[in-house]
């Protein structure tokens, strides 16, 4: 069985023209990951905060202060009405992951994050079984 030797330089060209077209088809595993991430903390409102953790395979949330002073976002039913500032306290939990998708990225970030909101009523009541009531997705671009 004859051994076949492919020169250097061809073998250069033939990954240049291989990794070239791999990176135009389809999704990278970090947007699907990303997009998967981002349906699932737009269908939070209506779960619970364990539920959240869940979906999103995050163990660490972040807890901001509870206050009246957040900007509604749509879909959002937090504070004791559904339009208007809050008249009660709402605490804003945060999700938040790092990409190495540079199409993902922004020039200053290349973070994102799932920003469920809840009455903090409910949390103080209910604890991590508190419903969510508002959520909102950052994502740098």
């Amino acid at each position: 069985m004859a051994r076949r030797v492919v020169p250097l330089a061809g073998l250069a060209a033939l990954l240049t023209v291989a990794l070239a077209g791999s990176s135009g088809c389809g999704k990278s595993k970090e947007r699907e990951l990303f997009e998967q991430r981002r349906a699932a903390c737009q269908g939070l409102v209506g779960k619970t905060v364990v539920e959240a953790r869940q979906l999103l395979t995050q163990l660490e949330v972040v807890f901001q202060p509870c206050d009246t002073s957040l900007t509604r976002v749509a879909g959002d039913i937090c504070g004791g009405a559904a339009e208007g500032p809050y008249s009660q306290p709402v605490c804003q939990l945060g999700f938040a992951w790092r990409t190495n998708d540079q199409g993902l990225c922004s020039p200053r970030s290349c973070e994102y994050a799932c920003l469920p909101r809840v009455d903090e009523a409910q949390i103080t009541a209910l604890g991590i079984e508190a419903p969510i009531c508002a959520v909102e997705f950052f994502a740098p671009q």
